[in-house]
């Protein structure tokens, strides 16, 4: 694996502001747009910026890849209501001690090839 042309953290953030400056505007831009900076395994960012802006982006040569982030939605968000954590305690909170150490888990037994 190449070593890559910026040694520190510093040069890398820098770099990364340079670019996302070039399309945003200015530099106080770029540096309000950016979010993380990843610069141990590979030099890259995370920023706020316009689908425009990211077709701009996506076009210079050092630039791999520009992808949006997608929104993940949760499934289970109430799992102590589903398990009537909140009613219990509600109605005998001395119940709660017999709730403790309860270990929540799935278990997904397959059953066929085609589960």
């Amino acid at each position: 694996m190449e070593d890559h042309s910026h040694p520190n953290s510093e040069s890398v953030i820098r770099a990364n502001h340079e670019i996302l400056a070039s399309v945003t505007g200015s530099l106080s831009e770029a540096k309000v747009a950016a979010l993380h900076h990843y610069n141990k395994s590979f030099q890259g960012f995370s920023a706020m910026i316009t689908p425009e802006q990211a077709s701009q982006l996506a076009e210079y040569e050092s630039v791999l890849s520009v992808f949006e982030s997608k929104m993940n939605k949760l499934h289970t968000t109430h799992s102590w209501d589903f398990l009537g954590l909140e009613t219990i305690s509600k109605n005998n909170p001395k119940a709660l001690d017999t709730a403790s150490n309860v270990i929540v888990g799935e278990y997904l037994l397959k059953l066929n090839e085609n589960y």
